[in-house]
Formats: structure tokens, C-alpha cells, sequence
């Protein structure tokens, strides 16, 4: 088992506000269990919009190899 830090950048472009591209940014730490990678963290919201939250939730599962 292995932890790993991680920088996330996010970049989107969100339809239909015609608002161009949004970013985020953010810190967050990766698991390492054999051939299954965990990562995890929180992206804040650089221009952040009045009514938005400051930013999102990150999760992401990969299997890098069955075989």
C-alpha cells in the first residue's frame, strides 16, 4: 500500500452559460494497492461566481492491469 500526494488541475467548458472556460484547482492524495489506484482530493473554484459553491469533490477509481 503506498500514498502518493497529487496537484489536480480541471478545466471545462460549461454549456449553455456561454461563460467561456472554468478551472479548478486543487490538492489531493492517490492509494496504491497492488494494480488498483484510488484518487481522491478537492478542486477549488478560481472564479468562483456569486451562488457557487468554492469547488467539487474529486474520486477516481483505475485497475491498471488484470493480467
Amino acid at each position: 500500500m503506498l500514498f502518493r500526494s497529487v496537484a489536480m488541475l480541471d478545466a471545462a467548458r460549461v454549456w449553455p452559460t456561454g461563460e467561456g472556460v472554468r478551472y479548478g484547482v486543487g490538492p489531493g492524495l492517490r492509494l496504491s494497492i497492488i494494480n488498483v489506484n484510488v484518487t481522491f482530493g478537492y478542486s477549488f473554484d478560481v472564479h468562483r461566481g456569486p451562488g457557487e459553491k468554492s469547488g467539487a469533490i474529486y474520486l477516481k477509481l483505475d485497475v491498471t492491469s488484470l493480467f
